[in-house]
This record gives C-alpha cells, sequence and structure tokens, in this order.
C-alpha cells in the first residue's frame, strides 16, 4: 500500500518489510514529496 501510494505521486519508491520495520528506497531528490506523503498517510 505504501509503495502504490508513493508511485501514485510520480514517486520511484520501492517499500518492504523487515520482520520489525519497513524498508522505504527512493531516489534522495523526492525525498521532501515521500515525506509529504507519508506525513499525510499518518505514517510519520
Amino acid at each position: 500500500m505504501i509503495e502504490a501510494a508513493l508511485r501514485d505521486e510520480g514517486i520511484a519508491a520501492e517499500a518492504s518489510d523487515v520482520i520489525s520495520h519497513i524498508k522505504i528506497e527512493l531516489p534522495t531528490t523526492q525525498l521532501a514529496a515521500a515525506s509529504t506523503m507519508l506525513a499525510s498517510l499518518q505514517l510519520i
């Protein structure tokens, strides 16, 4: 869901879960946009 939401916003992201945390890889240039999106989903 997180990966799909970021991609819908045009952010090239790959998300995976590793037992106790979620790992999201994305280009540094899209970090601000990804942070805004994740905040709107109340994930950060």
